[in-house]
């Protein structure tokens, strides 16, 4: 009769309790997943800024070396054009003195 009845209704609560309080540990879990989650995303993100930042550094490395590069070929270039022109500037002077020895020559000669 009543008696059963009312037990069955307490049977009854105590099972949506357990529910209740199971599906709030599961929510729960859930909800510490998804932090964890984002965690492990935001750790991904900090790691590939940090890539990127790498990259980056690299990269101007590479770029002022190769101005450095680029600076002594000009430097380079620049010492054999003087050596080039000393040499030219050599060449002719060496011709005019064999012109004037060859005038003196003949002068003597003649």
């Amino acid at each position: 009769g009543a008696a059963g009845e009312v037990q069955t209704l307490q049977a009854t609560l105590d099972a949506l309790e357990q529910d209740k309080s199971s599906s709030k540990e599961s929510a729960e879990a859930e909800v510490a997943a998804a932090k964890q989650e984002t965690e492990d995303v935001r750790t991904e993100i900090g790691a590939l800024k940090l890539r990127v930042d790498d990259l980056q550094h690299q990269l101007t490395d590479q770029e002022q070396q190769a101005a450095k590069d680029l600076a002594s070929a000009q430097q380079a270039a620049s010492e054999a054009k003087d050596k080039l022109t000393k040499a030219v500037k050599k060449g002719k002077s060496i011709e005019v003195q064999r012109q004037k020895a060859e005038e003196a020559n003949r002068a003597v000669t003649s």
